[in-house]
């Protein structure tokens, strides 16, 4: 899949689960990630008031994004790894490491499972 294709489809995938969430505090967000931005930030649901999220590792390439908004966590699949932090973007956390190159992510939160 081309580089921009892929943006696409994680940007509109996560504006779906955004969207599709219940109405809690951070359901009014867009989460995304950008291609060599080395960030994931958030925007309001019509595209204003961008936000950093996650900064300061130039490698993060996020290709899928879950929320888990009862704990206040934002998981994202990451070339070989899968990582977790805060919604504020603090704590981040390795969950899994040494992935063959993860593409998307999905949440089962009343089993406790993380598919990708």
């Amino acid at each position: 899949m081309k580089p921009m294709i892929r943006l696409a489809v994680v940007c509109a995938a996560v504006f779906v689960l955004a969207v599709l969430l219940p109405a809690r505090a951070h359901a009014g967000f867009i989460y995304f990630g950008g291609m060599g931005t080395g960030k994931i930030q958030r925007s309001d649901l019509d595209g204003s008031g961008v936000t950093d999220i996650v900064t300061g590792d130039p490698w993060i390439d996020p290709r899928g994004i879950a929320l888990d908004l009862g704990n206040s966590h934002i998981y994202w699949t990451d070339w070989q790894k899968i990582q977790r932090s805060d919604l504020d973007g603090s704590g981040v956390t390795d969950i899994v490491t040494g992935l063959d190159d993860p593409s998307g992510i999905a949440l089962d939160l009343s089993n406790s499972h993380i598919y990708w």
